[in-house]
């Protein structure tokens, strides 16, 4: 009974003796484990070094870009229309983004933020520029973005399209400049009907349409602001012709015809290729 005894407790020592870990065995799995934390946070230290260098390029990326979309006007004089009200801004004028928009800074504490109401140099005829993005209806043809800062510039009596201070521009032919909303900037001579009356324009003029509040006409050649707001007249829809393009654009509705087709207005200027130079 003894003997019998004796040999389980043999058994149950032997074992216990092999769940035993080798202690050289274990101080390596700990040495591992601390490789391995070593080598977590070294990779973890990598990736916010490079998150942080990708930070900084973005930021002085686009800080570059800020800096290029700023523009400085110095000895001319430029002027706009607000509802009827004439603005003039003199000395040093500067545009450029600020919180994604655009800002018009100018002597005597003027700041305004322009929208795409065209401002016009006072002192050159035939130039005007947009701060704002705008849409060239190539009449068909098709229509394309024209980006902020553009110029309009009259040369012989043909005009053309430029980015500020840059030399390549793009012959206007048949066109006109829409800003995806209210605003037709005219580059013929052009007939606005509303209701029984005529209105003729000449080329860089523009209206504005609020449909069925009033319609806003600047003439540039007379440099003549009006403002209809009579309800009768505007219950027609507001048309604009352009005899020599054989076209007409329903300003009320947005809308195109020529003897070949008709068609609607893109309204989302940033969907449009930009316009080629």
């Amino acid at each position: 009974m003894d003997r019998v005894n004796k040999k389980q407790d043999n058994k149950n020592t032997t074992k216990k003796t092999n769940k035993r870990v080798n202690p050289k065995i274990n101080k390596k799995n700990k040495k591992n484990k601390k490789y391995s934390k070593n080598d977590t946070l070294i990779k973890l230290g990598l990736l916010i070094t490079v998150i942080v260098f990708v930070v900084i390029i973005f930021k002085i990326l686009h800080k570059e870009k800020l800096q290029d979309e700023r523009i400085s006007i110095t000895n001319n004089t430029l002027y706009q229309y607000f509802m009827g009200e004439k603005s003039e801004y003199t000395g040093k004028i500067e545009l450029f983004k600020e919180d994604d928009d655009t800002k018009l800074v100018a002597d005597d504490d003027i700041t305004v933020y322009p929208d795409t109401v065209p401002i016009y140099y006072k002192d050159i005829l035939g130039k005007a520029m947009f701060a704002k993005e705008m849409e060239l209806v190539t009449v068909d043809e098709g229509m394309y973005k024209l980006s902020d800062y553009t110029e309009i510039n009259t040369v012989n009596n043909d005009i053309f399209a430029k980015r500020f201070n840059k030399k390549e521009q793009k012959a206007l032919i048949n066109s006109f400049i829409y800003d995806g909303s209210d605003l037709y900037f005219f580059l013929d001579n052009t007939t606005v009907r509303i209701g029984e009356t005529e209105y003729e324009l000449s080329p860089l003029s523009y209206a504005i349409v609020n449909y069925r509040t009033n319609v806003e006409l600047y003439n540039y050649e007379k440099d003549e602001y009006t403002i209809i707001d009579d309800e009768e007249s505007l219950l027609p829809d507001v048309m604009a012709i352009n005899h020599s393009g054989n076209y007409k654009i329903n300003m009320s509705v947005d809308s195109i015809s020529t003897e070949k087709s008709q068609y609607l207005l893109i309204s989302t200027i940033s969907n449009l290729n930009e316009v080629e130079y």
